[in-house]
């Protein structure tokens, strides 16, 4: 399966489409930024906010945990061979990310909730676990991938994570 994928697909993998999941994790913030002139509107939009964080999320949680099954998906194992053994166990978010997103937010479910607290997401701590694992996995990865905008992102990772933290 990863003999069919060159290195030019590799690269183009990593300095395009995992650095736009990576740098989506730091726009949770608009959540806090967006002034809506409606109530109605506003809910509208705090979802789609919300289900775009879900879905970059859900890729990444995809290509860090999901066993290669598919020749067209990327995972984190095309790139770090030891991938397996360097993986960190799963977060409680991360477990709950796993859970919730497909009955939620990715399908049309019977079991989809309706709003009140128990719909509530924690994005601040997913976005907290899937920057360490990110953070772990730009640290293994092979130095001929981590170059522009991948490399300047994985040198600043320290300080978004710190900036978060607070």
């Amino acid at each position: 399966m990863t003999n069919q994928i060159t290195e030019k697909q590799k690269k183009e993998m990593m300095f395009h489409h995992f650095l736009y999941e990576v740098s989506s994790l730091l726009n949770v913030n608009l959540l806090t930024k967006i002034e809506y002139p409606n109530i109605h509107y506003k809910n509208i939009g705090e979802n789609i906010l919300v289900d775009n964080i879900l879905l970059h999320s859900r890729n990444l949680l995809s290509f860090y945990y999901q066993k290669p099954n598919n020749s067209h998906f990327s995972f984190a194992k095309h790139f770090i061979e030891n991938w397996n053994s360097l993986k960190p166990t799963k977060t409680f978010m991360i477990k709950e990310l796993e859970r919730r997103v497909h009955n939620e937010c990715c399908h049309l479910t019977y079991k989809r909730l309706i709003g009140g607290d128990h719909k509530k997401w924690n994005l601040h701590q997913l976005r907290i676990d899937l920057l360490k694992i990110t953070k772990l996995f730009l640290e293994n990865l092979d130095k001929k991938y981590l170059t522009g905008n991948l490399k300047n992102f994985k040198d600043n990772l320290d300080k978004y994570l710190e900036a978060i933290k607070k």
